[in-house]
């Protein structure tokens, strides 16, 4: 997670020491805003999936599902829980990497409340990216298996659903 970070800190602030030599400060904190988000959107796309895909699929491959279902709690409970839990992994991340994004802020041509509109889109785009890595290790009955299987679809379909909306937002 530190290590993310501080690459992430010094990818932007080398960005930026290079735009300001060629174009307004204004323009340079455009383009690190969409940069970062755009990076940002990347990590919450691919780490987000594999992190839900680790969930019930390794609980079945080691052998402690049925355990888990012999607590009394109901299926929905538990994929709740396992929800829960994969989404607070991911939201750290998101979190952890806020203050990288005030980097643009610096330079100027941005209102906060793009920023905030975008962090926005960016926890509805992780709820969405464990769901779907939840969904895909309920299926699966290894840990292998699920991990491949999403990551397998996950980095298509973000590049897909980046190369298509991801200018628009």
């Amino acid at each position: 997670l530190m290590v993310l970070t501080v690459l992430m800190t010094l990818l932007m602030a080398s960005l930026g020491g290079l735009l300001t030599g060629n174009q307004s400060p204004a323009e340079a904190g455009t383009i690190l805003f969409h940069v970062y988000f755009s990076l940002a959107f990347f990590v919450v796309t691919l780490v987000g999936p594999a992190l839900a895909a680790n969930s019930i699929a390794s609980e079945r491959e080691g052998q402690t599902w049925e355990a888990v279902l012999l607590t009394g709690m109901r299926p929905a409970e538990i994929a709740r829980g396992k929800f829960l839990a994969a989404y607070t992994s991911i939201a750290m991340y998101v979190v952890m990497l806020a203050p990288v994004g005030a980097i643009p802020f610096l330079f100027g041509g941005i209102t906060p409340f793009e920023v905030l509109i975008a962090f926005a889109f960016l926890f509805l785009i992780a709820l969405l990216s464990v769901a779907f890595g939840l969904a895909i290790s309920s299926k699966m009955a290894s840990l292998r298996g699920a991990l491949l299987v999403t990551l397998l679809v996950a980095i298509p379909l973000s590049l897909f659903l980046f190369s298509s909306g991801g200018v628009a937002l």
